[in-house]
């Protein structure tokens, strides 16, 4: 998983912001 959709991994988990960023 790279980042198609940050919007929906937010959601998802919001974990995903520290390894998205």
């Amino acid at each position: 998983m790279g980042g198609r959709a940050p919007e929906r991994k937010r959601s998802v988990a919001p974990q995903v912001r520290g390894k998205m960023r």
